[in-house]
């Protein structure tokens, strides 16, 4: 199913249990254009696979959800380092950022 032009690229984005990157990832394809060419859903034992394959940008972007190994994203790899990017910077803004200066001291006690 290769129809990029330049070398491939594959990386694990986070669990595949987690809602919160996995809607994140799919707030990064719409603002980037992406649309969904097809999907599939497997279960073999105790995993689960789902994959969609996206057209981003004309290129073809999958998005893979397996039991075990997380949440993948794979394609050209000049696409995957740009979602990758869009992704971090997007988990980023939506952090809380690191704790206060008041954090570090005790809680009161009650009695």
């Amino acid at each position: 199913m290769k129809n990029n032009a330049g070398p491939e690229k594959a990386i694990v984005v986070g669990r595949e249990c987690d809602h919160e990157i996995r809607d994140t990832l799919i707030d990064v394809l719409r603002e980037m254009g992406a649309f969904k060419k097809s999907s599939d859903w497997a279960l073999s034992g105790s995993q689960e696979i789902v994959t969609v394959v996206f057209e981003v940008m004309g290129k073809q972007l999958v998005v893979e959800s397996e039991t075990y190994e997380g949440l993948s994203i794979s394609g050209e790899a000049s696409l995957v380092n740009d979602v990758q990017l869009r992704l971090q910077v997007k988990q980023t803004a939506q952090s809380p950022g690191p704790p206060g200066p008041m954090s570090n001291f005790p809680k009161p006690k009650v009695p």
